[in-house]
């Protein structure tokens, strides 16, 4: 049982707080397992501070940042991918409307 160590509050403070802007960014809607992931590890990190297995509950809270990022980051590019789509159909709507019309017969 990893008793040895300082608890790693600190670990906890950032899974915390990088859960938090992953809830407040689009990451529920396009990285939910992501961030449940990172929900329960946080969760089991916490129970493994409680328990006094610091090297379990850093652990856990290391993997629970680094998930929640995840769930960020996949977001934030599934966010960039549809701006660039839409981007790309206004794009090509105004090359239409700029080319001249067919010349009738």
């Amino acid at each position: 049982m990893g008793v040895a160590g300082r608890p790693p509050t600190a670990q906890l403070a950032q899974a915390t707080l990088a859960l938090q802007e992953a809830d407040k960014s689009k990451a529920p809607q396009y990285a939910p397992a992501e961030l449940h992931t990172a929900r329960q590890e946080l969760e089991s990190a916490q129970q493994a501070l409680r328990d006094k297995d610091y090297t379990k509950a850093r652990r856990l809270a290391e993997r629970a940042l680094v998930d929640a990022q995840l769930a960020a980051a996949k977001a934030e590019t599934e966010q960039a991918r549809q701006a660039a789509t839409a981007l790309q159909r206004s794009i090509e709507s105004l090359r239409q409307e700029a080319e001249p019309p067919a010349p009738r017969r």
